[in-house]
């Protein structure tokens, strides 16, 4: 049976998506901000000295930095991390403010950066090409109950079976931009690396239209033949 579920900014669908598509998505790529960079990867003290530290060590005009060194990251909520695609980062990434667009379209909804009151500063952790060979069988469709209940993401279920979840704009401007999840990992390859987005604005966020496509959503999935 489907059930919907609306509490703060999360409203799914409950079911079980298998991991059949076959979009051509080029890699995947998590965004992250950071400090929760700094803090979850890294695993050190957030401060303003830190913080001035990684920007140099790690984003400095060297380009992107490998992060072989990342041994004991803690994971993410639930246990699961997640990520969108290379195709679609990149066309992001081409826009003239990338940071603030991710920001909104991809529901993160973030208003500033962790525990403070600065703007939050967006970051791409890309993905080595050989991970779908290594843990593709743990790349999946997230649904209602990876998504976290308590923080300003949004979030809505999407009932097909591709293999990719669906985004939703927090200002509902945006087309959605496909999402999975996997098993998080505490310790990284060289072939991972981080580069940096941007800063990121804070964007409008239309409640109203969130539910109303979750209930487009659910009206769509009841109305396919089982």
């Amino acid at each position: 049976p489907l059930q919907i579920f609306n509490q703060r900014t999360s409203v799914g669908l409950r079911h079980l998506p298998t991991c059949s598509g076959s979009f051509e998505h080029g890699g995947y790529v998590r965004i992250v901000e950071l400090r929760t960079f700094i803090s979850r990867y890294l695993r050190r003290k957030v401060t303003a000295s830190s913080v001035a530290e990684v920007r140099q060590e790690y984003l400095g005009d060297g380009g992107p930095l490998p992060l072989g060194a990342v041994r004991k990251a803690l994971p993410g909520s639930k246990g699961h991390t997640w990520v969108l695609s290379m195709k679609e980062f990149l066309a992001a990434r081409n826009r003239e403010h990338p940071a603030s667009f991710l920001n909104d379209a991809l529901g993160l909804g973030m208003d500033c950066a962790y525990d403070t009151t600065e703007a939050a500063e967006l970051l791409a952790i890309v993905y080595p090409a050989t991970f779908d060979a290594e843990y593709g069988d743990e790349l999946r469709q997230p649904n209602t109950f990876d998504a976290a209940w308590d923080c300003e993401n949004f979030y809505i279920s999407y009932l097909n079976d591709d293999g990719w979840g669906r985004t939703h704009s927090c200002s509902n401007q945006w087309e959605p931009h496909r999402e999975r999840v996997h098993r998080s990992l505490d310790a990284l390859s060289d072939g991972f690396t981080v580069e940096s987005v941007g800063v990121a604005d804070r964007p409008s966020k239309n409640f109203d239209c969130h539910v109303d496509e979750a209930v487009r959503r659910l009206l769509d999935t009841t109305a396919k033949p089982a």
